[in-house]
């Protein structure tokens, strides 16, 4: 079976017959800076921890090669069918050899060169976000077919019954992410108290809407929220890796 990329919806061999000449080109991350005076001491001052305490990144890119064999399809209509659903458009990009994760950015088509007379080689540069997204969400249906055994991991946060007090682990990502919290059959109101190792900060948030997007971030590793109340708590997060 031919691998090759799923553009949203659109895959680059069973929709659009593009068959990959080499694997795709990641850019590895770099770290992001933001680096002032220190005008009261020694040095600089590195401020682009402020904000969430860990390391930000900058966007990266995925450079995947294909190329078209004249025989199988008109290369125009071809061409015109890829403008019309990939370049410029922010989508979920998601590479065949690593289903459990999905990136978002903008795929971009470089000019095909037809000097061949049997096929036409085209690349699509994608620039993406820092971190590859969970496939799927806690909060979502997962299928079996996509779960890597190794590095997969399975969430399912949904209906959590809350009553009077409970304990909840997440264990988190290297991509700082909040969940949003969606509640249910709420008899008594329904407060989370999190401690953020991080910032060395701890807060206590009421969540009074049906979904509620708390602003609490979770970190890598065990993050431990103490619900208190009495109803059914669905927590939507989504990690992301490097």
């Amino acid at each position: 079976m031919m691998t090759g990329t799923t553009y949203d919806s659109k895959h680059s061999y069973k929709d659009f017959g593009l068959i990959r000449s080499a694997r795709p080109v990641i850019s590895s991350p770099t770290v992001k800076r933001h680096i002032i005076d220190n005008p009261g001491g020694n040095g600089d001052i590195d401020v682009s921890l402020a904000l969430y305490g860990v390391p930000m990144y900058n966007n990266r890119t995925i450079t995947e090669n294909y190329i078209f064999p004249y025989n199988s399809k008109k290369w125009d209509s071809v061409i015109s069918d890829i403008n019309q659903n990939l370049d410029g458009i922010e989508q979920f990009i998601v590479i065949d050899s690593d289903p459990w994760y999905r990136w978002l950015g903008t795929p971009l088509l470089s000019t095909p060169d037809k000097s061949s007379e049997t096929h036409m080689k085209l690349s699509v540069v994608s620039e993406v976000r820092p971190f590859k997204y969970e496939r799927y969400s806690s909060a979502e249906d997962w299928l079996w077919d996509d779960l890597d055994f190794e590095t997969g991991i399975i969430r399912d946060y949904r209906d959590i019954y809350i009553d009077g007090s409970l304990d909840f682990v997440i264990i988190g990502t290297k991509m700082p992410a909040s969940p949003t919290f969606i509640l249910s059959d709420v008899e008594e109101e329904i407060t989370v108290n999190y401690f953020d190792y991080v910032l060395n900060h701890e807060e206590t948030v009421n969540l009074s809407k049906s979904e509620d997007t708390s602003g609490l971030i979770m970190r890598e590793g065990e993050n431990i929220l103490h619900f208190s109340g009495t109803g059914y708590v669905t927590i939507n997060y989504r990690g992301g890796i490097l």
